[in-house]
């Protein structure tokens, strides 16, 4: 997996922690940040729960109108950023230890 923080600055973990700093949130579990709904088949859909989260505010408004080409472009910048976002959440030190042993149950 490619890890790239928010903004594709290409430092897995460098816009992470700046929402993680700016937003002022000290989560305890993933409920904090994000709400898994479970689903059939031993899957999970996750809702965002604030900012930081996984909802990749703002970056999506051009999609109605873009090409094919634009589109496929918005949809793996999307897919990049979740991957990154549980990269983040899984390794980066500065992530409370309870919270980081969760995401990587």
């Amino acid at each position: 997996m490619c890890a790239v923080g928010v903004g594709g600055s290409g430092d897995e973990s460098s816009g992470f922690h700046a929402a993680f700093s700016f937003d002022g949130i000290e989560p305890d579990d993933l409920h904090d940040i994000a709400i898994p709904v479970l689903i059939p088949h031993d899957k999970a859909d996750f809702n965002n729960n604030g900012p930081f989260s996984t909802d990749y505010i703002g970056h999506s408004w051009s999609y109605p109108d873009a090409s094919y080409a634009e589109k496929k472009a918005i949809w793996e910048d999307h897919l990049e950023y979740v991957q990154s976002f549980f990269y983040f959440l899984s390794h980066d030190p500065g992530v409370p230890p309870g919270l980081r042993q969760e995401v990587n149950e």
